[in-house]
């Protein structure tokens, strides 16, 4: 079965913990109502893609990832799950 998703790894102080990103897209610039939550490792990265992403929330209180690819100038943003970050706050 497909889905819209890849389950990652992201380190934290305490641990490793769960989370889910869905497909995102390139943006050029972040938008002014990104509210950053920190920048975080993860498991899913190699040679080419960082092990890190920046966490950011909308105004609708949604989490949102930003993280680099191999072969694109601008950093991909799409939605992020993760019940340990949800509520934390900026």
């Amino acid at each position: 079965m497909r889905t819209n998703y890849i389950d990652i790894k992201i380190a934290t102080k305490n641990g490793w913990i769960d989370a889910k990103l869905y497909a995102g897209r390139p943006k050029r610039e972040t938008p002014k109502s990104y509210k950053q939550i920190g920048v975080f490792r993860h498991n899913i990265g190699d040679n080419y893609n960082p092990h890190i992403l920046t966490i950011y929330k909308n105004k609708r209180g949604e989490l949102i990832y930003e993280i680099y690819r191999s072969g694109c100038f601008d950093p991909y943003f799409g939605k992020l799950e993760c019940d340990y970050l949800k509520d934390r706050k900026e």
